[in-house]
Formats: structure tokens, C-alpha cells, sequence
């Protein structure tokens, strides 16, 4: 015969089962399964009716008093006299207070009441054709194989069409930037109404809100080829934005992954990267190819060059050893042996394009043109 099935419970007898079931749960402790067993009820019915049952609530705590609270005023006043204060100098003036917790707290605390430098905003600038040059150094390391001397780029942009001119030295020296200087100027083919710096000491010897003493003889140099002189305030990198933007472009599309054997083997790549990749490319701010900006529409607005001559040589002191010797970019040079002692004063180009030594400090040999001073 076919099962019947169970005529359903009735309102009293639900909450009866719903009490049992309660109880054996809250009070006696018993598990779904054995609560199911005992009163012949299938698991889920049993999961079902504790569902409908009275929450268990925990019971309220509350809040522990933090070790911080009777310093929080001590913090805050820290903080506004020294907002860049550390979360290690407070605890070491929190300790003699009477502070024993640790510095976690501590830490997390001070992130929370530090009080946060209001958002800078910066206006786009904008330049007219012709208008000005951005110039700035970066550095890359030691990178070239065999020479411990640290490779510079230099790089020169003209600020209206980013046409961009690359050069890596092995020096930052007044002679080695100005003669970086000459090879961009000639590279433009005319001067900008003004050249923008970073506060390179070749350029400015001091900054300050109130006044910006400039380096004399770059003031010389500029005014042999007509150009104004502007500094950046200092840390200002918005400033000379249309520099440093292209300074990264040149770490992380032109240097990552290249292989050289010198620094002119660099330079032949960096030139060839310069005219077929950087300015030639599709530019992500302008949407325009810099060389076609450049030669259609700011070319023409520069200044020609002037050809009032200026000495963009190094000239430098030394002092002669005991050997007849004086030192000049880590090599030994060897000088008529009666200068002994004296300062002489010598043009650093004519050294440097004598042969090199080898790391051992060897002398280079030849003679160079010197000046004495008693």
C-alpha cells in the first residue's frame, strides 16, 4: 500500500518540538545530529528550527582604554610643531612621560592625527614658439664598462615643440656643460629667448625666495649667445616639467636593456635613438611628431647663433708633488721638476685629450701647458 504522508503539525505543537529542540540545543548542549536522533527529526528540520530560535548575543564589552590616550595632547603637540616628526622621535619623548607601550600603536596613531599638507595645484604652462629651452642633467651611474667615472646625460628641449637633444658626458663641470651647451645650440640651429634651469651650480650658486645669485661666468656665456637666464624655484619639478618628462622617456625607452663598449659607442646610439625614435614619435601629450613642429613652426623664431667667440674650456689649479707631478681626473701628469710645490694653473681640455692611465694610477705621459703661481 502507498505511504501516507504525516498530516502536518499543528501551532502548539510546532512550538512544543521548536522548545524541545532549544532546549536540547541551549541547554543540555547536544550536537544537530543527536537532537535529530532523539526526537526523530531530520537534520535539516532541526538546522531550520534553531534558525528561528533566540541570537545568541555576546555578551558586551567595553572598550579597553588605550595606552595612548593620556599622551594624545602630547602627540598632537608634537606633531604641529614638527609635522615631518617620525613615530621613533615621539617614543623617545614619550618614554620620560611615562609611556610604556610599544611603538605599533604608536605608529598607527600618528598616521591618524598627522596632520596632511594641503593638495598642491599647478596651471599648465604654456610656451610660444621660440620662447624658451628646458636644460637639466640626469644622472645614470657607473655605466660603462672598465671607467669608474659616473655617466650624465644632458638633455636640451625646446619647450613649444619638444624637440629634444640628448648627450651623455662623464662630467657635470662648467667646461663639459657648456661645451654640451654649444652642441645643442648648433643641433637647434638658433638660441631661445630665454633657457629655463634646474639649480645646477654651473648655473645658480644659491637660491633663495628673495634672491638668486647665478653663476658669473654661465652669465658670461649667456650673454655671449643672447639668451635670458631663468632658475627653478627649488623643488619645483613642475617648473621644468617639459625636461623632466623626457628624461624618463630616455630611462625607460632608450636605456633599459642597452649594451655599449664606450661612451662614444653611447653616444652614436643615443644620437640615432634621438632622430628616429624620440623625436619622430607620435608625442602622448601634443598628438604631434616634435621634428614637424619643430622645423614647420618654431625653427624660424629662434635667434641665430652668435658668433662672439667664448672659451668654454676647463681651467683648473694644482699643486706639484714632490715627483714634479699634478693630478687632474684621476691621472698623474708629469711637469717641468723646478715647479715643485708651486700652484700652477693649467687648461683641463689639453690633459684630458692626452692618453689615459691605466686603473693603477700609472703617469699618462707628455707635457702640458702650465701656468705658474708662487
Amino acid at each position: 500500500m502507498p505511504r501516507l504522508p504525516k498530516p502536518a503539525a499543528t501551532p502548539s505543537e510546532q512550538d512544543a518540538r521548536l522548545s524541545e529542540v532549544l532546549r536540547l540545543s541551549l541547554l543540555e548542549g547536544l550536537s544537530i545530529r543527536a537532537i535529530a536522533r532523539h526526537l526523530q527529526l531530520g537534520r535539516k528540520t532541526v538546522r531550520k528550527l534553531l534558525a528561528r530560535g533566540p541570537e545568541r548575543t555576546q555578551p558586551s564589552r567595553e572598550p579597553r582604554a588605550s595606552l595612548l590616550e593620556p599622551y594624545d595632547a602630547e602627540i598632537r603637540r608634537l606633531l604641529d610643531d614638527t609635522p615631518e616628526l617620525t613615530a621613533p622621535g615621539i617614543l623617545e619623548r614619550l618614554r620620560p612621560l611615562g609611556y610604556t607601550g610599544g611603538i605599533t600603536i604608536l605608529r598607527h596613531r600618528v598616521r591618524q592625527v598627522r596632520p596632511r599638507p594641503p593638495k598642491e595645484a599647478f596651471l599648465t604652462l604654456d610656451f610660444q614658439p621660440g620662447a624658451a629651452f628646458q636644460v637639466d642633467w640626469a644622472d645614470f651611474g657607473f655605466a660603462l664598462p672598465g671607467c669608474p667615472r659616473r655617466v650624465s646625460a644632458f638633455v636640451m628641449v625646446a619647450c613649444y615643440s619638444r624637440y629634444l637633444y640628448l648627450e651623455f658626458a662623464l662630467s657635470q663641470a662648467m667646461g663639459t656643460f657648456l661645451r654640451c651647451m654649444e652642441r645643442g645650440l648648433k643641433f637647434f640651429g638658433g638660441v631661445a629667448a630665454a633657457d629655463i634651469f634646474d639649480n645646477m651650480k654651473t648655473v645658480v650658486l644659491s637660491h633663495a625666495p628673495h634672491a638668486t645669485v647665478f653663476n658669473r661666468r654661465f652669465l658670461e656665456y649667456a650673454k655671449a649667445r643672447d639668451f635670458a637666464v631663468v632658475a627653478c624655484n627649488v623643488r619645483k619639478g613642475n617648473e621644468k616639467g617639459r625636461v623632466e618628462r623626457p628624461i624618463g622617456f630616455v630611462r625607460t625607452r632608450f636605456w633599459r636593456g642597452r649594451q655599449f663598449t664606450d661612451l662614444f659607442d653611447l653616444n652614436m646610439q643615443a644620437a640615432q635613438w634621438r632622430d628616429d625614435v624620440a623625436n619622430n614619435r607620435r608625442h602622448e601629450v601634443t598628438g604631434k611628431v616634435p621634428s614637424l613642429v619643430f622645423r614647420h613652426e618654431e625653427q624660424r623664431q629662434l635667434k641665430p647663433i652668435s658668433d662672439t667667440p667664448f672659451d668654454v674650456d676647463d681651467v683648473d689649479t694644482a699643486t706639484v708633488t714632490k715627483t714634479f707631478r699634478v693630478s687632474f681626473d684621476r691621472n698623474r701628469y708629469s711637469v717641468p721638476w723646478r715647479l715643485v710645490s708651486q700652484t700652477v694653473l693649467y687648461p683641463a681640455p689639453s690633459i684630458a685629450a692626452l692618453p689615459s692611465t691605466d686603473p693603477a694610477g700609472e703617469d699618462g705621459g707628455g707635457e702640458i701647458e702650465i701656468e705658474s703661481r708662487s
